[in-house]
């Protein structure tokens, strides 16, 4: 992939980007124009039945680390990938940054040569035509990288104001911002195009005056950077770095309050792969065994809406068809599963245009994952929790067993005790072991606060909100 860099002094006030003035600020901004003519160059070369991606992005990535602005730097990036049919169904990709005439013949070169080494398909697919549709608008910030240095300048004023606040304080965190352009084009008339912007933002607190050292965190993301305001981030941050020791809880099974960065982690790390056909087809998701999901209630409402204006939207598979809502779960009824092309020859169904990148292993998944919002707010779904735990976020999480959608990892960052409706006092991290199924069975609320977060790139985003649970299972204790 080709990729052009700028980089930054380490700074903590008044940072400039180098390369912020006229003479470096690199190549001129990708379009989709752009991509299809290079889509263009690249099918006149190919005698066979394919289909191309041109990827072209600007980024504008902002690292802090030791309460420090670290290495930020500006990135530009283009590239090309290509899959090609061989007689008897055989699928090759390939990719390439190297765009010229002789970087793309290669490229055909290399997709057809392992093509011929793939195996058979049993269900052959086609491309399909140019739907003859516009593509769906989806808002866009067009100025998102037109200044750096004032990106950078708040990211430092979020961290001075935390260790103004908190002093003694250690700060990090990441701060994302850009756009990227996708043009789709195939060998059977297709070609369409797209762009998408992104902010992405994660601030962490750590209190290193106390023993164990207190945390707090922060995150948030959109396609608008003004929706991403780091002053309201440090306050989060801020609000969620406990001020007294925390206490040991034993384990057990609790209660809990999940904020909505903690829902992220359960239902992102494991649901987005498992609704996916590829999971299904592989027989490892959980929807496979449909009569071994507990009943959900129904104030569960999930569904894929990548045209909504409040996540990241996004217009355009990778397949060029266009994106729509569609219903993941429904009165404690899951849908069925996320489909692309070659998926959706094999099951004898229609795409749902949840194709990812061919390049990338894993197949179709819900990209755009959207809880529905209750109705109660803060104060209230602590009412309702009553006596438990408040959980800000979780980390290290991993999978014990996808089918029956058991996670292991711990409490982080912000964890409570909750008595009579009101935080108690700050708790000792706790371990976990639970099904997330199980966890979804017992919601008893849903909060109406909403977030969006997103990867740093805005690949995969969620917009999800806090939820009340009446089970949940700690495993064993921390020390911190």
């Amino acid at each position: 992939m080709k990729v052009t860099s700028v980089r930054a002094r380490k700074a903590r006030s008044s940072p400039t980007l180098v390369g912020a003035s006229r003479r470096d600020k690199g190549p001129e901004a990708p379009t989709v124009r752009q991509g299809l003519a290079c889509l263009d160059r690249l099918l006149a070369i190919l005698p066979l039945p394919g289909d191309a991606r041109y990827y072209g992005s600007r980024w504008l990535t902002l690292r802090a680390a030791n309460s420090h602005l670290y290495q930020p730097h500006l990135e530009w990036t283009e590239a090309v990938s290509l899959r090609v049919i061989e007689e008897g169904g055989r699928v090759g990709v390939s990719a390439t940054s190297d765009l010229s005439g002789n970087g793309l013949a290669a490229l055909v070169q290399e997709a057809r040569s392992l093509a011929r080494c793939a195996p058979r398909s049993p269900v052959p697919f086609a491309f399909p035509k140019d739907p003859g549709t516009p593509v769906p608008s989806v808002p866009f910030a067009p100025g998102v990288l037109n200044d750096g240095t004032r990106a950078a300048q708040d990211l430092v004023g979020a961290i001075d104001a935390l260790t103004n606040a908190l002093p003694g304080a250690r700060v990090s965190g990441a701060y994302h911002q850009g756009y990227e352009v996708l043009a789709v084009a195939n060998s059977s008339g297709l070609r369409r195009g797209s762009r998408r912007s992104l902010a992405q933002a994660s601030l962490l607190c750590e209190d290193l005056s106390r023993e164990p050292p207190a945390s707090g965190w922060a995150e948030r993301a959109s396609w608008d950077p003004a929706s991403v305001p780091w002053t309201d981030l440090a306050q989060e941050a801020l609000a969620t770095t406990p001020r007294e020791p925390p206490r040991a809880v034993p384990p057990g099974r609790y209660r809990v309050l999940l904020a909505p960065a903690a829902v992220s982690d359960l239902l992102g790390h494991l649901f987005l792969s498992s609704l996916g056909a590829q999971a299904v087809a592989e027989g490892w998701s959980f929807l496979c065994q449909r009569s071994r999901i507990p009943t959900l209630p129904p104030v569960l409402a999930l569904k894929e809406d990548p045209l909504s204006p409040e996540g990241v939207p996004e217009a355009l598979d990778y397949e060029g068809t266009s994106r729509r809502s569609r219903v993941l779960l429904r009165d404690g009824v899951f849908g069925d599963p996320c489909q692309d092309r070659a998926s959706a020859a094999r099951a004898s169904t229609r795409t749902t245009g949840n194709a990812l990148p061919p390049e990338m292993p894993g197949g179709p998944i819900p990209t755009h994952l959207s809880l529905r919002p209750g109705t109660a707010d803060h104060r209230g779904l602590l009412a309702l929790l009553h006596r438990g735990i408040l959980v800000t976020r979780f980390w290290y999480v991993r999978t014990v067993h996808p089918g029956r959608t058991e996670l292991t990892g711990m409490t982080r960052d912000g964890t409570y005790w909750v008595e009579d409706g009101c935080i108690a006092y700050p708790m000792r991290n706790l371990r976990f072991t639970q099904s997330v199924l199980g966890t979804l069975s017992q919601v008893e609320a849903v909060g109406k606060e909403s977030r969006a977060f997103a990867d740093e790139r805005g690949l995969i985003s969620q917009r999800l909100s806090p939820l009340v649970s009446g089970d949940f299972h700690f495993t064993s204790g921390t020390s911190f």
